[in-house]
C-alpha cells in the first residue's frame, strides 16, 4: 500500500475544505471576483450603475482614473444600510475624505471592510445590522448625486465590489 506525504494529505484538507459552505464563503472573502462585479448600466434593486470598477475618464478635475468602487444613480437622501446578519451590531464610522469622497461611513462585516461614499448624512456609532447607516448624497468630487460603493478583503485591499453586497446596502436585506 502506497504511503501519502504529510504536503498530499494537507492539499487534500485544503481542497476538501474550499468545496464545503465555509470553504466557499472563506473563498469569497479572499477571491471576491467569484461573484460577479456590475457592470455601467446593470440595475441594481432600482438603481443603475454609471460608474463601474475599474478605468475611467470622467473629465471632471480631481476625479480617479481608476474608479475603485461601483457608483449608482441614486438621489439624495436614499437610506443607505448596514450589511450583516441579523442580531449583529456594527461599529460605523463617519468621516470626510479629503481627497474626493466627501462624506464617508466606513465599517467592517462579515470579515469584509464597507465604505459609503458622498453621503448626505451618516450615523456613527455601534448600529444593528440590517438598520439605516447614511444617506446618500452629492458630497465631494462627482458629477451629481450618487452613491458610491466601496469593498476591501480581509486584507484591507480595495477590491471589485460585489453586487450582492451593494443590494444589501440599499435593500438592508440578504
Amino acid at each position: 500500500m502506497r504511503k501519502f506525504s504529510i504536503f498530499s494529505k494537507l492539499f487534500l484538507l485544503v481542497a476538501l475544505f474550499f468545496l464545503t459552505t465555509p470553504g466557499r464563503r472563506l473563498r469569497e472573502l479572499v477571491t471576491p471576483h467569484f461573484t460577479k462585479t456590475p457592470k455601467k448600466g446593470d440595475k441594481i434593486g432600482k438603481y443603475t450603475v454609471t460608474s463601474p470598477w475599474g478605468p475611467r475618464n470622467l473629465g471632471i478635475a480631481g476625479a480617479s482614473t481608476f474608479h475603485q468602487g461601483v457608483d449608482l444613480n441614486t438621489p439624495v437622501g436614499t437610506p443607505l444600510y448596514a450589511i450583516g446578519k441579523s442580531g449583529a451590531f456594527i461599529d460605523v464610522q463617519c468621516w470626510t475624505d479629503q481627497k474626493g469622497g466627501g462624506l464617508v461611513a466606513s465599517y467592517k462585516s462579515l470579515g469584509i471592510s464597507f465604505d459609503y461614499l458622498h453621503l448626505s448624512k451618516c450615523y456613527p456609532g455601534k448600529q444593528p445590522a440590517g438598520s439605516v447607516i447614511a444617506l446618500s448624497g452629492a458630497s465631494g468630487v462627482g458629477s451629481g448625486p450618487h452613491f458610491h460603493f466601496q469593498q476591501r478583503n480581509v486584507l484591507g485591499k480595495k477590491v471589485p465590489p460585489q453586487a450582492k453586497y451593494i443590494e444589501w446596502s440599499l435593500t438592508g436585506r440578504e
